[in-house]
């Protein structure tokens, strides 16, 4: 059962002691729908629970803070009641943890708001502070606030950056196994509201790997910096967001049983039309829709199958302690076996590619470093939601659209030129290119895929050139259709009607002609 989302709420007051900001911050809480509110500087040093419901609104019945030192620092952590409650676990000098426990999760978190010095060398006992407190924490720990430090110098838009706390930052996320949860809506989040402002990303949410793999949906998001010089970060636990999977050529399917003739079957489908970029898309989509039938059936649940092998293989294991195995039985268990490797090396293989990670080791594919390589890409890629023109959009469709609303309005219409530039006058060497327009041949076109990495960028239709390479006997026919037919439209067709948009065949089309520009290309 998927856990039910908690949306927490990290934000740096700049002081609380003002009628006016501490309503801000109630309108904030209320917006956000924060049950967990993490809150720095609050320049106050008694916080009890009148005023925490003054600041963040009824409900909030469990709350911890650090006192401020006079006019400066000050933490709270508050939960709201039946969400989430949390109680002391460490308070420190720049810090304060609380063990948070959320309504319907077995688990206890720890929770540790953070309010990071300004002195170089209190920044090293802040780094120490927290070290001590991994010692008690869960877990599941969330480490949220303003922490004063640099984890990349992209994390500044100067050049100004302190090198050696920006190492020391980072020597102490990768000593701890934490993960910087990615930062969607803003790049900075601290900014010194000058006309050329320095801006710098100083808050930010720092998770340990039980956590990430617990919740995997995870989605922090940057709002408005309104009445402070801070911006406000909002981490949902569960943002649930969808994402359309589209098709993908696995480069392991060549090497299964029966993969020639799923393809020869595929691509003999009929095309009603004659044109050789509208049969090449029908195949390419008919040959990608039987291949994912086909792996499902052949294939299925590589974790499914290695759990069924690994439990009869526990069962034959123990009857083996009991008494002496049939034949069928010591046939069986030598076959299980065989498969579990097979699957193992097949889930390492897949999970490699996912991950673009080249660099694993065997027994790799099961780690928690794997899974968290998997989901990053997707959640740092994830649009929350987009707008254009006064309009929101937050599910597909209307992302969608507005997309193409905005895209068609920038492109516009052409404009008549009043200047142009005489390339022949710039005295360029003159090159023989009518050979660029020839038609391809079949060696030519075949030595270019040869020469493309298997698994590099796929085109839009998710075949990459580990496809082309497999099953270029069965397809090596329409293929070169194709191309032959891309050249004359592109350089000699002048009716709209019969241009064509970038196709399926369009990456290795491209390949092609840089292979004979190169070869025009004068030697130096």
């Amino acid at each position: 059962m998927e856990a039910a989302n908690v949306n927490m709420l990290v934000r740096n007051v700049r002081g609380l002691n003002a009628r006016c900001r501490r309503d801000v911050l109630r309108d904030a809480v209320a917006e956000a729908g924060a049950s967990i509110v993490c809150v720095q500087e609050t320049k106050l040093n008694v916080i009890n629970s009148f005023l925490v419901a003054e600041m963040l609104g009824s409900g909030f019945s469990t709350s911890v803070s650090l006192p401020a030192s006079g006019t400066r620092g000050g933490i709270l952590i508050a939960c709201k009641n039946p969400d989430a409650v949390c109680t002391l676990l460490h308070a420190g000098r720049y810090s304060i943890t609380a063990t948070v426990t959320v309504n319907g999760q077995d688990a206890p978190w720890s929770l540790t708001a953070v309010y990071g010095p300004q002195p170089e060398a209190d920044k090293v006992e802040f780094l120490d502070e927290l070290r001590s407190v991994q010692q008690l924490a869960t877990a599941l720990w969330v480490i949220a606030g303003d922490f004063n430090l640099l984890l990349r110098a992209s994390d500044k838009n100067r050049n100004n950056i302190n090198r050696r706390n920006l190492g020391r930052f980072r020597r102490f996320v990768d000593e701890l196994q934490l993960k910087d949860v990615y930062l969607h809506g803003r790049r900075y989040t601290w900014s010194n509201e000058r006309e050329d402002p320095t801006m710098a990303q100083l808050d930010r949410v720092l998770v340990s790997i039980d956590w990430d793999a617990r919740f995997p949906f995870a989605f922090l998001q940057a709002l408005s910096s309104y009445a402070s010089d801070h911006c406000p970060l909002h981490l949902a636990t569960n943002a649930m967001f969808t994402v359309k999977r589209r098709f993908h050529f696995e480069p392991w399917w060549p090497k299964l049983p029966g993969y020639q003739d799923m393809v020869t079957r595929a691509w003999s489908s009929r095309c009603a039309s004659s044109d050789p970029f509208v049969c090449l898309d029908h195949k390419l989509k008919n040959t990608a829709k039987e291949l994912q039938k086909w792996s499902s059936r052949s294939i299925g649940q590589i974790r499914t199958q290695l759990l069924v092998a690994k439990t009869l293989i526990l069962w034959l294991d123990k009857a083996q302690g009991q008494r002496i195995l049939t034949a069928d039985e010591r046939d069986l268990r030598k076959q299980l076996k065989c498969k579990s490797l097979g699957l193992a090396s097949l889930e390492r293989t897949m999970a490699r590619q996912r991950t673009r990670l080249l660099f694993l080791r065997e027994g790799d594919a099961n780690t928690k470093l794997f899974h968290m390589h998997s989901s990053y890409s997707i959640k740092k890629k994830h649009i929350a939601k987009l707008e254009h023109d006064g309009a929101v959009g937050l599910n597909q469709e209307d992302k969608e659209q507005l997309l193409f609303n905005h895209f068609k309005a920038i492109m516009g219409t052409p404009s008549a030129r009043t200047e142009h530039i005489d390339l022949l006058a710039l005295d360029f060497q003159a090159f023989e290119l009518g050979h660029l327009d020839a038609p391809f041949s079949e060696q030519e076109i075949w030595n270019t895929i040869r020469s493309m990495a298997n698994e590099r960028a796929p085109g839009p239709d998710g075949f990459t050139a580990k496809f082309y390479k497999a099953s270029w006997p069965m397809i090596k026919g329409d293929v070169v259709a194709a191309f032959n037919a891309f050249l004359p439209k592109c350089v000699c067709s002048v009716q709209p009607a019969q241009q064509r948009p970038d196709n399926t065949s369009a990456q290795e089309t491209r390949c092609c002609l840089t292979g004979r520009l190169q070869a025009n290309k004068p030697h130096t």
